[in-house]
């Protein structure tokens, strides 16, 4: 009899954890939510610069080789503000449209998950703008950091050609 209680209170005590970390899972989910929509005008002014600063200023100094390095870490940061911007979006995109049980099922998905739920969501209800609109941030995003890969290794190589000339 001292078995089975002692094995009731361990289950029930098991649930009741179980319980608690979907609150807390909640809770966390509603405040990343909350805290985008404060910081969703911040992030996007910030990114509307970033792609300026790409366009006009980083993609030339990328040609140069004194200035590849500089370039290139300019491009890789600016991809993390693209892509922040990206996260957000896909974020409240998917909580406003399908809810917090997407949400937590695109979180599941090592946090990344909110941005194809956000794609889909507006696919399916036909946001057209929506859709576009994450699609540009998502080539943004890895289009920068893949450049910025690009430039970088390309600066690397030469500096290890002008040290090895140097020898």
């Amino acid at each position: 009899m001292k078995d089975a209680l002692k094995s009731i209170g361990v289950f029930a005590l098991g649930i009741c954890c179980l319980m608690g970390f979907i609150v807390l899972a909640l809770l966390f989910i509603r405040g990343g939510v909350w805290l985008s929509e404060k910081l969703l005008p911040l992030v996007t002014m910030i990114s509307a610069y970033a792609f300026w600063a790409c366009l006009l200023i980083l993609v030339p100094l990328a040609v140069f080789h004194p200035t590849q390095g500089f370039a290139g870490i300019g491009l890789f940061i600016a991809s993390r503000i693209f892509g922040l911007l990206l996260w957000m979006t896909g974020l409240l995109l998917t909580y406003t449209i399908w809810g917090m049980t997407a949400v937590l099922i695109g979180l599941c998905f090592f946090g990344v998950g909110v941005v194809p739920m956000a794609l889909l969501a507006t696919l399916f209800n036909a946001l057209w703008p929506a859709s576009f609109g994450i699609i540009l941030l998502l080539c943004a995003t890895f289009g920068s950091r893949f450049m910025a890969a690009y430039v970088l290794s390309k600066y690397e190589e030469r500096m290890i050609r002008a040290g090895s000339a140097d020898s």
